[in-house]
């Protein structure tokens, strides 16, 4: 009896352990996929919901590279003056490939620089941790959280 009960307990604290590094805090990141940047949020500790934007606001257009380098959102058409804001995705965001032909996978979905996507945004545009992390190229470019439609 006293054997199982000691099982028990190990497997309660590994369990445990790994639920504990699951849920570990992960800073924002920038992740270089050759001449390609793209800003990730991270997310807090045991803290889910303060990952999650307020998706408010609607923000739609056309993926691309911003000053060929930074992973972004073109929203109208090119020869009318379109307005550029570089994307801050979800912390579960991963990237493939490089450059012009990376693989954004992210909600569930496999996006790449040319696809027209449509999301949510709290409006936020200052993210002092992220911007400190960009390279030179894309420090001046506005900075915008965002979250795909489902």
């Amino acid at each position: 009896m006293k054997r199982r009960i000691a099982v028990l307990e190990l497997i309660i604290l590994v369990a445990a352990a790994i639920g504990l590094w699951l849920a570990r805090p992960q800073a924002p990141r920038v992740v270089d996929a050759g001449s390609a940047f793209l800003a990730i949020r991270g997310h807090g500790w045991l803290a889910p919901p303060a990952d999650t934007p307020l998706v408010g606001v609607g923000l739609d257009g056309t993926l691309v590279l911003i000053t060929d380098a930074c992973v972004g959102l073109r929203q109208g058409l090119p020869e009318a003056g379109s307005h550029h804001v570089m994307l801050l995705w979800p912390s579960d965001t991963y990237v493939e490939g490089e450059g012009a032909d990376i693989v954004i996978r992210s909600g569930g979905r496999s996006l790449r620089i040319g696809d027209d996507i449509s999301g949510g945004t709290s409006g936020t545009t200052v993210f002092p941790e992220v911007q400190a992390l960009l390279p030179e190229r894309c420090a001046k470019v506005t900075l915008q959280d965002f979250a795909l439609d489902g």
